[in-house]
């Protein structure tokens, strides 16, 4: 837990943490689910305020510690039965699992022996991402920690007619409404990445096209979880569907289950496929 102030233990002085950013990757997200069943648990809340941007402050009595302005991702991987099993109605509508991006994901081939990807791809693929990180470090105001992005009028306009209409269109299920009642947020938040890997401060239509490809994807993942599998009858901009679209991200400009080792690799860059 990244850390605002310093505290001690014992006689031993533990200094304050200045780099606030936290990536949790949890293969098994069901172990999330049950610590949070558990009598005064915390950590739905703790999470919850993770999404929010808000100060950590834990009511404890003892060993006080808190974080400011933390920044925590948290990955994970469940199967649409564990989730059904383990989320309680009060999840589903609180606000706990409608901060979670829910994407589908499906092998799109069986191999028994996967080959390992090329040492030349991967070593290009890592050189890419310090790339993009050394542009967001170079580019800080003032050698600060914040910088603030902007859109361009074609993306704002882009991003209003969504908002207007689709990003907060009724489907018809209160429970699937309340799972998809921050898609907005999550958009610009997309957006946002899409852009920065284009070296770019600036938001552009394209970011904001290619970032509502992932939120158009993960409402038919969460109607198609919700249902069981079966086929949903939610109309969604046109789109009528039994399982989550893998061609609607491609069409989009992404690169949709390229081999990459054992697993699927999904890229994007503005739309662009690399």
């Amino acid at each position: 837990m990244a850390v605002s102030m310093g505290y001690q233990v014992g006689q031993q002085q533990v200094p304050a943490i200045t780099d606030k950013r936290l990536w949790v990757i949890e293969s098994e997200f069901a172990n999330v689910l049950q610590q949070s069943r558990r009598g005064g648990n915390t950590l739905s809340a703790a999470l919850r305020d993770c999404w929010d941007g808000v100060d950590l402050k834990p009511a404890t009595k003892t060993f006080r510690v808190h974080a400011s302005e933390p920044h925590v991702c948290l990955s994970g991987a469940i199967t649409p039965s564990e989730l059904l099993a383990l989320v309680r109605r009060r999840d589903l509508l609180n606000g706990f699992v409608n901060r979670f991006l829910m994407v589908w994901g499906e092998r799109t081939q069986v191999e028994a022996l996967p080959r390992r990807a090329p040492q030349a791809r991967v070593e290009a693929l890592a050189a890419e991402v310090v790339d993009i990180l050394d542009f967001t470090r170079s580019m800080s105001e003032d050698g600060g920690r914040t910088v603030l992005m902007t859109m361009t009028d074609k993306a704002r306009h882009r991003y209003a007619s969504l908002y207007q209409r689709e990003l907060n269109e009724d489907l018809g299920s209160t429970l699937i409404d309340s799972l998809l009642e921050r898609r907005a947020p999550m958009l610009l938040r997309l957006a946002m990445v899409f852009a920065l890997t284009d070296r770019t401060w600036q938001i552009e239509e394209e970011h904001i096209d290619a970032a509502m490809a992932w939120v158009r994807y993960a409402t038919d993942s969460v109607g198609f979880v919700l249902t069981g599998g079966q086929q949903f009858a939610i109309t969604v901009s046109g789109r009528m569907g039994s399982r989550p679209n893998l061609r609607l991200l491609s069409s989009q400009g992404f690169c949709v289950a390229q081999r990459f080792g054992g697993g699927l690799l999904w890229s994007s860059s503005a739309g662009h496929c690399r």
